[in-house]
């Protein structure tokens, strides 16, 4: 009934459905991996802002507006800075020039800035809190070099970073008006 030439036809079918199969797991496979990799907005040392609502804080050009991004930058929020530092870094990042004089025009307008900042995640801890410490200065001194009188600035204590946020958090710098 069967003959040797059906026999490897059969076997050659099944190695090429085989074939199919195995790349289509895999078109399907990568396109499930893609999307669950997180993407970056923006490359590192950007300035990543978001619409500051309310807080008098409106002179970040249009241009500049964009969702945050978890790396190096500035991100304005109603009433308040973030400065993301890169790892190990104490020099403010590109765009923080333009975003610190706005929240500096509310100490012009009588309000305090609180300036924070954040101890990063890994590495020594004694040396993270005062890498944190040397940014905080930094920042108090460019708001500072932008006439906000020393008076109108507090320094707060470097805090850990708790359970939630990432690893930019935790080398970030806030400054919030009071």
């Amino acid at each position: 009934m069967f003959s040797d030439g059906d026999d490897n036809q059969g076997i050659v079918l099944g190695v090429l459905f085989g074939l199919i199969a195995l790349v289509i797991g895999l078109v399907i496979g990568l396109g499930i991996y893609k999307t669950r990799m997180p993407r970056l907005a923006a490359p590192v040392g950007t300035v990543v802002l978001a619409p500051a609502m309310g807080s008098g804080v409106s002179a970040v050009p249009p241009a500049l507006r964009m969702q945050p991004v978890p790396v190096a930058g500035v991100a304005i929020e109603v009433s308040a800075i973030k400065i993301l530092f890169e790892p190990r870094q104490v020099t403010l990042p590109p765009g923080a020039a333009q975003a610190l004089p706005g929240i500096a025009a509310q100490a012009a307008a009588g309000r305090t800035l609180v300036v924070s900042g954040f101890v990063e995640a890994d590495g020594d801890l004694a040396r993270n809190e005062v890498l944190a410490r040397e940014r905080v200065l930094t920042v108090r001194n460019a708001l500072t070099a932008l006439g906000v009188p020393p008076q109108k600035i507090l320094l707060a204590m470097p805090s850990a970073l708790g359970v939630a946020g990432t690893e930019a958090d935790s080398r970030r710098v806030d400054v919030r008006v009071q």
